[in-house]
Protein backbone atom coordinates (compact mmCIF):
# COMPACT_ATOMS: atom_id res chain seq x y z
CA UNK A 1 0.00 0.00 0.00
CA UNK A 2 0.97 3.40 -0.87
CA UNK A 3 1.17 6.32 0.88
CA UNK A 4 0.80 9.81 -0.49
CA UNK A 5 3.77 12.31 -0.51
CA UNK A 6 3.62 14.85 2.33
CA UNK A 7 3.73 17.88 0.30
CA UNK A 8 0.19 17.62 -0.76
CA UNK A 9 0.77 16.71 -4.43
CA UNK A 10 -1.69 13.64 -3.99
CA UNK A 11 1.40 11.51 -5.53
CA UNK A 12 2.18 8.64 -4.07
CA UNK A 13 5.52 9.68 -1.92
CA UNK A 14 7.90 6.73 -3.83
CA UNK A 15 6.63 8.87 -7.19
CA UNK A 16 6.98 12.11 -5.78
CA UNK A 17 9.85 13.25 -2.95
CA UNK A 18 10.76 10.24 -1.80
CA UNK A 19 13.61 9.56 -5.03
CA UNK A 20 14.49 12.81 -4.51
CA UNK A 21 15.11 13.04 -0.66
CA UNK A 22 16.47 10.00 -0.99
CA UNK A 23 19.21 11.19 -4.09
CA UNK A 24 17.67 8.72 -6.58
CA UNK A 25 17.14 11.58 -8.49
CA UNK A 26 17.39 15.50 -8.84
CA UNK A 27 13.85 17.38 -8.65
CA UNK A 28 13.34 18.39 -12.40
CA UNK A 29 11.33 21.72 -11.25
CA UNK A 30 11.79 24.86 -8.94
CA UNK A 31 8.06 23.17 -7.76
CA UNK A 32 9.66 19.61 -7.40
CA UNK A 33 12.58 21.28 -5.44
CA UNK A 34 10.12 23.10 -3.12
CA UNK A 35 7.91 20.15 -2.89
CA UNK A 36 10.90 18.19 -1.76
CA UNK A 37 12.28 20.80 0.83
CA UNK A 38 8.81 20.79 2.37
CA UNK A 39 9.13 17.49 3.12
CA UNK A 40 12.43 16.86 3.76
CA UNK A 41 11.37 19.53 6.91
CA UNK A 42 8.49 17.33 7.77
CA UNK A 43 11.18 14.37 8.35
CA UNK A 44 13.62 16.79 10.14
CA UNK A 45 16.04 15.34 6.72
CA UNK A 46 18.53 18.71 7.74
CA UNK A 47 21.53 17.12 5.43
CA UNK A 48 19.01 17.30 2.19
CA UNK A 49 18.01 20.71 3.34
CA UNK A 50 21.81 21.78 3.66
CA UNK A 51 22.50 20.43 0.54
CA UNK A 52 19.61 22.20 -1.82
CA UNK A 53 20.75 25.70 -0.81
CA UNK A 54 22.92 27.80 -3.41
CA UNK A 55 26.15 27.16 -2.69
CA UNK A 56 27.57 30.56 -1.41
CA UNK A 57 24.73 30.18 1.30
CA UNK A 58 26.43 26.58 2.05
CA UNK A 59 29.93 27.91 2.27
CA UNK A 60 28.42 30.78 4.51
CA UNK A 61 26.78 28.20 6.71
CA UNK A 62 28.52 25.27 7.79
CA UNK A 63 26.10 21.75 7.99
CA UNK A 64 26.97 21.39 11.52
CA UNK A 65 25.83 25.20 12.43
CA UNK A 66 22.90 24.63 10.37
CA UNK A 67 21.76 21.52 11.99
CA UNK A 68 22.53 22.72 15.15
CA UNK A 69 20.27 25.74 14.54
CA UNK A 70 17.34 23.77 12.88
CA UNK A 71 14.59 23.47 15.03
CA UNK A 72 11.99 20.48 14.20
CA UNK A 73 8.14 21.45 14.30
CA UNK A 74 5.18 19.30 13.08
CA UNK A 75 4.57 20.35 10.00
CA UNK A 76 0.57 19.96 9.25
CA UNK A 77 0.33 20.76 5.18
CA UNK A 78 1.51 22.33 2.18
CA UNK A 79 -0.21 25.02 0.02
CA UNK A 80 1.09 25.74 -3.37
CA UNK A 81 -0.14 30.09 -4.16
CA UNK A 82 1.56 30.21 -7.10
CA UNK A 83 4.36 29.05 -9.70
CA UNK A 84 6.38 31.70 -11.49
CA UNK A 85 8.63 29.97 -14.41
CA UNK A 86 10.77 27.33 -12.71
CA UNK A 87 10.00 24.99 -15.51
CA UNK A 88 12.57 22.30 -16.71
CA UNK A 89 13.42 24.51 -19.57
CA UNK A 90 13.93 27.80 -17.19
CA UNK A 91 17.46 28.80 -15.57
CA UNK A 92 15.63 30.70 -12.19
CA UNK A 93 12.04 30.72 -10.51
CA UNK A 94 9.91 31.40 -7.42
CA UNK A 95 7.04 29.44 -5.30
CA UNK A 96 4.76 30.87 -3.53
CA UNK A 97 3.50 28.87 -0.44
CA UNK A 98 1.38 28.46 2.34
CA UNK A 99 3.21 25.91 4.94
CA UNK A 100 0.79 25.23 8.05
CA UNK A 101 2.48 23.68 11.42
CA UNK A 102 2.13 23.58 14.82
CA UNK A 103 4.92 24.85 17.33
CA UNK A 104 4.62 24.11 20.95
CA UNK A 105 1.27 23.93 20.72
CA UNK A 106 0.18 26.39 18.80
CA UNK A 107 -1.06 26.17 15.15
CA UNK A 108 1.01 28.48 12.93
CA UNK A 109 1.70 29.54 9.22
CA UNK A 110 4.20 30.01 7.32
CA UNK A 111 3.58 32.44 4.06
CA UNK A 112 6.71 32.32 1.73
CA UNK A 113 8.12 33.20 -1.42
CA UNK A 114 10.70 31.50 -2.89
CA UNK A 115 13.41 31.84 -5.14
CA UNK A 116 15.43 29.24 -6.80
CA UNK A 117 18.08 28.93 -9.81
CA UNK A 118 19.89 26.28 -11.15
CA UNK A 119 23.52 25.50 -10.41
CA UNK A 120 25.42 23.03 -12.72
CA UNK A 121 22.11 21.88 -14.20
CA UNK A 122 20.26 21.13 -10.54
CA UNK A 123 17.74 23.48 -8.82
CA UNK A 124 19.01 25.18 -5.61
CA UNK A 125 16.77 27.07 -2.83
CA UNK A 126 18.08 30.56 -2.87
CA UNK A 127 16.34 32.73 -0.48
CA UNK A 128 12.76 34.13 0.37
CA UNK A 129 10.34 36.92 0.87
CA UNK A 130 8.15 36.00 3.68
CA UNK A 131 4.63 38.26 3.31
CA UNK A 132 2.10 38.45 5.91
Amino acid sequence: MSTMCICGSLLPAQRCCDPILHGEQEASTALALMRSRYAAFAKGNVRYLHETYVSEWREENPFEKFNKDFQLVNWQELEIVGVYEGGAQHDTGEVEFVAHYEHRGAALSLHERSTFRKENGFWRYIGATFTS
